[in-house]
């Protein structure tokens, strides 16, 4: 059985709040698994940052 505590439920939201988060979610769930530069190549953000 899984036990959640608000801790784990207050950091998986935290994550969920990023649009860019959620963004590359979605792209790993449409896409499988890819190499970082992929996803990273939809963002105006530097790789690291992904």
């Amino acid at each position: 059985m899984l036990v959640t505590t608000d801790v784990d439920a207050d950091r998986v939201f935290a994550a969920l709040a990023s649009a860019v988060r959620r963004e590359v979610l979605r792209l790993l769930r449409d896409g499988g698994p890819q190499p970082v530069q992929a996803p990273a190549d939809h963002f105006d953000m530097r790789r690291p940052s992904i």
